[in-house]
């Protein structure tokens, strides 16, 4: 069962009672109680208007030029794969800090601003690490490590 899967049925399902968790395992939706990485520049609460504003429009991803991450103003999220129609998935993204914490994860770092896409029921967390007018770094907040690069493309 793929990761996002898991935290849809947590949210749905809510969480297991104390004899069904096995003792000593961590809950995948506590991928986001740490400290900010070396160089990550933390975005305070008072700047998320202003980063929601940022992420309008379309980003293609470095690591692959075919991936491209679409963010409308009406809290619309588009993923496209070039040459696969059946890989596109639309859903609803917003923004959120530990003043505005999402539910479905237990803890967040104070400073930090953190994405949540939903994709029809399967959600991703990400800590937003840099956003400018040319540059997107979103680092998964439940996969330590594994981060996504984005440049705009050109619709802006």
């Amino acid at each position: 069962m793929r990761l996002h899967t898991f935290v849809a049925l947590v949210s749905i399902l809510g969480p297991l009672p104390s004899g069904l968790a096995n003792p000593g395992t961590r809950n995948p939706c506590q991928g986001a109680g740490r400290r900010p990485a070396a160089g990550e520049a933390p975005l305070n609460d008072s700047s998320t208007a202003a980063l929601a504003q940022t992420l309008i429009g379309t980003w293609q991803s470095d690591g692959d030029s075919r991936f491209t991450r679409s963010f409308d103003v009406d809290g619309t999220v588009t993923d496209r794969y070039e040459g696969d129609e059946s890989a596109t998935t639309k859903g609803k993204w917003r923004l959120f800090t530990g003043k505005n914490r999402d539910p479905l994860l237990d803890s967040v770092v104070k400073g930090l601003t953190y994405l949540r896409i939903d994709n029809s029921g399967d959600v991703t967390f990400y800590v937003v690490v840099k956003a400018d007018r040319l540059h997107l770094h979103l680092r998964y907040a439940d996969r330590r490590g594994f981060s996504l690069k984005f440049t705009r493309t050109k619709d802006r």
